[in-house]
């Protein structure tokens, strides 16, 4: 068994209030228990007073469910230094962690 954090990171310019998220990048990483993908969460930043922390949901509502919380989305602001003049965008990385088995298939053909 292992846990998998994946973060999607989105943007869209500060002022581009009508624009769309767009996908920047995803973190996929492995653990090899929990408190380690947490600490691994935590390091990201997300804990800081500038970042709104909102609830991630999964529509469940096909199986006859309320929607159920699978996540997290942090949002904030972000600028890239190494440009000038300072290129600044809204960020929203949307946080998942996954619970994984691994099970070895003893019979398969190709």
């Amino acid at each position: 068994m292992f846990y998998k954090v994946v973060i999607n990171q989105t943007a869209r310019g500060v002022d581009e209030t009508d624009d769309d998220f767009e996908r920047m990048a995803v973190i996929d990483k492995d653990f090899s228990t929990l408190p380690q993908a947490l600490d691994f969460i935590k390091k990201q930043g997300y804990s800081s007073k500038d970042v709104e922390k909102t609830p991630m949901y999964i529509d469940t509502k096909a199986y006859g469910s309320k929607p159920k919380q699978i996540g997290w989305i942090f949002t904030y602001e972000n600028a890239d230094y190494s440009h000038s003049p300072v290129e600044k965008w809204v960020q929203q990385d949307w946080v998942e962690v996954f619970v994984l088995e691994s099970k070895r298939i003893d019979i398969w053909n190709i």
